[in-house]
């Protein structure tokens, strides 16, 4: 088990060197067991008079053989010029051989070449006389001159491999070739895409013998069309394939009597240009549980779906969807001449109704369902060469009232037990995310126009139940109070339609009537059954509707009210027996849908939800985590589903004492967290929420980078020649100790004296006594730290008259915190202010915005000492905040702070 490195074999990979001999004399060297390696790079390949290019013979060369590439790093690109056919590498005559190719780039360089037919990889059926275990992986085959692949025989498998840009089919099946059509050449996680330039090939060509394809995505053909069977063609099955937008067929046979059976199990054709055509003597079958969609055809006005001639359709335990069929179609056209069977079929928009012709078709079930997608078909960033295939399962629920942690839904998934009703389309419908919502998701409907008209969407999973009773939370952003206008949010049951007329009942929110209305169409004609309570827009309420016999009943509420014991409206029509359940709308405007349960033959439906047991949900807010912090910080910490009105929330840091957090609205709680109060540095900021028995936690990490910090407090006890100054250390840093001193000096001079240096290494406040001054003069003072960028605000006081003591009237805490949002400014302002005489009198708060007041608050107080806070909020921008506090004999301290 040797590897060859083709390198040591003669090739460069340089990109202009021919490298043909030197790979097939790595390949020739070969022994079972080996592998030939490729490592990166550009290998030119080159067809000499009468040679072939690669060539791997089966009589010839190892088995088990490995070829192997570096992914898209190596390439093998055929030389311009070529004037003759070609074949990149090809594989001859299958004696049971294993062979595997893998994790390599075929470029068939056809703007060098035009006319030329040429081909990156062949499984030849020349002298085939058996099958092997030929394997193609990680494969990119591009800009061929013909075909990317072709496959002659059986026990090929090509899987994750992407062709595009190739002239002539994607890949072609023709097994028949060779006559070794077992076991069937298999094509999975295919990706083929923008070939068939030549107006009769296709991405995939399943023309001949047997030949598997699955779980793949093909079409986007340039001329050609999605995919194709023909005269040699034995047995052909699609299983969970997209075929999408080609000019041409998306699938036909083109043989003509050769007794096909082709196999449709979970198969999407969307935008091509001509139908899906079911013709000659084939045998179409869908299996039992399976389904068929043809969506948005266009160019053909013969049936987006056409089955004719001597064909049969096996489709009796299996589904058809076809909708949006343009330029005259129907949905669906048979004119077969044997019996064929569909066990349901569904139809929406399709320009020449639902059925054109029936002719030898039994259809079970038929109805209004405009559906474009199956779950279990991949999309195309799902398959292709270097995909890993991971794709998500889910399973259903087992009706038991529980909760588990919410996952990110997936939309294509979410909606497969959905179908858009009567107008709507399936744009019109998506889900969102939010911490306010059951669950964290809703359902929202908003329609991208003006057009008011009856949109709805099923929920197909309940079925068309008689006896039923809906419960849904939703609410109206917005309404539109046009006085036309103001339809918005409906609930449906009972609903159909019926040769194109809407029938069904349901309960909407009409804004112009203020009013909730009961309503139901019938032959399309609308009649209001009642009105009752007041909506409100941007509320969440619950509504129950129920249909037993010929009773209609409702209710509506606030989803913060107890559900009422009695219903708010009773009527009684028979026009509707039974039919979908679902929502819609007449607006076009936003509606989001929380919850929606439903009861079936008598039963209630489950809700309102707020008694299911679940732990709340907890979250920061702010600051993020990994944030730096410094000052005071904002905390908002978000509780969503708390059992009981008023649970407790509180936050701490490193493990230390926890703080509450106060209600604000809707889920947040808030406070004000001092982080000079901790050394600079990492520190975890922890939540918790206690919900009755339940608590729950979440981290953070916050870096807190203060510096140090120095303030200026108060001037206390002058007298008529001293003083005692009091500074505070407000924030320590990552520092063990720090010097800190006064700077003071008479009130207009240009020099500073020093005074009171001491060290301290802890937070907190510091003083200095000074002597000497002279009576009845005006000072300053700023108290200044080592290490700090800014020093204490400047602090005026004066000396008293001989024998007096001076006042000392001081502000001591000024601190700003914005809480500001998109609609108001707003700021908490905490103060505290003291007076040594004990006459303090009143403190005043502002906001300012260019030299004016427009908003402020006061608080009268007295003694020495006091502190408090305010709570501004105006709509419009501020500049600046300002504090006052005066005595009673109106000595006056004010300080402002620029926003």
């Amino acid at each position: 088990m040797t590897i060859l490195n083709v390198r040591d074999y003669g090739a460069r990979g340089d990109g202009s060197a021919d490298d043909t001999a030197a790979i097939q004399r790595a390949i020739d060297d070969a022994s079972d067991g080996d592998t030939v390696y490729v490592p990166a790079g550009t290998y030119v390949l080159d067809r000499h008079a009468g040679e072939g290019i690669i060539v791997y013979d089966g009589d010839d060369h190892a088995s088990p053989l490995t070829i192997e590439g570096d992914g898209p790093e190596t390439v093998l690109k055929m030389q311009g010029g070529q004037s003759d056919t070609y074949r990149m590498i090809r594989h001859l005559r299958p004696r049971g051989n294993e062979v595997l190719l893998r994790n390599m780039v075929f470029d068939g360089n056809k703007s060098e070449h035009p006319s030329v037919s040429g081909t990156a990889v062949e499984y030849r059926s020349t002298d085939a006389s058996g099958t092997g275990d030929m394997r193609v992986e990680d494969v990119e085959i591009r800009d061929c001159a013909s075909n990317g692949m072709i496959i002659q025989y059986g026990g090929v498998t090509a899987e994750r491999v992407t062709v595009h840009g190739c002239h002539g089919h994607g890949i072609a099946v023709h097994t028949d070739s060779s006559g070794h059509n077992d076991p069937p050449a298999t094509l999975r996680r295919i990706h083929s895409y923008e070939n068939a330039e030549n107006g009769g090939r296709y991405a995939v060509d399943m023309s001949g013998g047997k030949g598997i394809i699955e779980d793949s995505v093909i079409g986007e053909s340039v001329n050609g069309g999605g995919t194709k069977v023909s005269r040699g063609a034995i047995k052909m099955e699609y299983h969970r394939v997209q075929i999408t937008s080609s000019p041409s067929h998306a699938f036909q046979n083109t043989g003509g009597g050769n007794g096909v059976h082709v196999v449709f199990d979970d198969v999407v054709f969307e935008e091509c240009g001509r139908n899906v055509r079911l013709d000659d003597d084939g045998r179409y079958e869908i299996p039992d549980g399976s389904a068929l969609i043809a969506t948005g055809f266009y160019g053909d006005d013969r049936g987006q779906i056409h089955l004719l001639d001597d064909a049969t359709l096996d489709a009796g335990g299996g589904t058809i969807y076809s909708n949006h069929a343009g330029d005259g179609a129907a949905g669906l056209n048979s004119e077969t001449s044997f019996d064929s069977a569909i066990g349901a079929y569904y139809h929406s928009q399709n320009d020449g109704g639902s059925i054109e012709n029936q002719r030898n078709l039994k259809i079970g079930t038929q109805g209004e369902r405009d559906k474009r997608s199956l779950a279990t078909v991949p999309t195309a960033d799902e398959v292709g060469a270097w995909t890993d295939g991971s794709r998500e399962e889910t399973e259903g629920e087992n009706g038991e009232e529980s909760w588990s942690e919410p996952t990110e839904p997936d939309e294509k998934t979410a909606f497969e037990s959905w179908t858009p009703r009567w107008e709507a389309a399936d744009g019109d419908w998506r889900i969102v995310s939010g911490s306010g919502y059951e669950g964290e998701h809703a359902l929202e409907f908003e329609h991208d126009g003006s057009e008011r008209t009856r949109y709805a969407i099923s929920w197909d999973a309940v079925g068309e139940p008689s006896d039923v009773e809906v419960l849904d939370k939703f609410r109206v952003p917005e309404f539109n109070e046009d006085d036309a206008l103001g339809f918005h949010g409906r609930v449906h049951l009972r609903s159909s339609i019926d040769g194109g007329q809407e029938g069904g009942y349901w309960i909407e929110t009409e804004a112009r009537e203020n009013a909730f209305r009961l309503g139901k169409y019938t032959d399309g004609d609308l009649t209001t059954l009642g009105r009752f309570g007041t909506p409100a827009e941007n509320t969440f309420f619950y509504r129950r509707f129920r249909a037993e016999g010929e009773t209609l009943r409702a209710k509506v509420w606030e989803v913060t009210e107890a559900e009422p014991a009695g219903w708010d409206i009773e009527v009684t029509d028979g026009d509707h027996s039974e039919g979908w359940v679902g929502l819609g709308s007449f607006g076009t405007e936003a509606v989001e849908t929380d919850v929606l349960s439903v009861g079936i033959d008598g039963e209630t439906a489950p809700g309102p939800f707020s008694d299911v047991s679940r732990p709340p949900s907890l979250s920061w807010e702010t600051p993020d985590d990994g944030a730096t912090a410094d000052g005071a910080v904002s905390i908002a910490i978000d509780v969503t589903h708390a059992n009981e009105a008023s649970p407790t929330v509180e936050y701490r840091v490193d493990d230390g004492t926890w703080s509450s957090a106060s209600y604000e609205s809707g889920s947040r709680y808030v406070d004000t967290w001092n982080t000079t109060t901790v050394r600079d540095g990492s520190h975890t900021l922890e939540a918790r929420v206690v919900d009755g028995d339940a608590t729950v936690t979440e981290s953070i990490e916050v870096t807190v980078e203060n510096g140090v910090i120095v303030g200026s407090k108060r001037a206390r006890s002058a007298t008529e020649d001293g003083v005692t100054l009091v500074g505070e250390l407000i924030a320590i840093g990552t520092l063990d100790d720090v010097s800190c001193y006064f700077e003071w000096r008479t009130t207009g001079s240009d020099s500073w004296n020093v005074a009171g240096a001491t060290t301290k290494g802890s937070t907190g406040e510091f003083e200095a006594e000074l002597d000497g001054l002279e009576a009845k003069t005006d000072y300053e003072f700023r108290a200044v730290a080592d290490g700090s960028q800014e020093h204490g605000r400047t602090i005026s006081f004066r000396t008293s008259a001989n024998g007096v003591e001076g006042r000392g009237l001081s502000i001591d805490r000024f601190d700003v915190n914005d809480r500001s949002d998109s609609t108001r400014s707003w700021f908490n302002i905490q103060w505290a202010v003291s007076d040594d005489d004990g006459e303090l009198d009143t403190v005043v708060t502002e906001l300012r915005y260019g030299g004016t007041t427009v908003a402020a608050d006061s608080t009268r107080v007295s003694g020495e000492t006091a502190s408090f806070s305010h709570d501004l909020r105006v709509c419009g921008d501020v500049d600046e905040a300002r504090l006052s506090v005066n005595d009673t004999s109106n000595e006056t301290r004010t300080e402002t702070k620029p926003l």
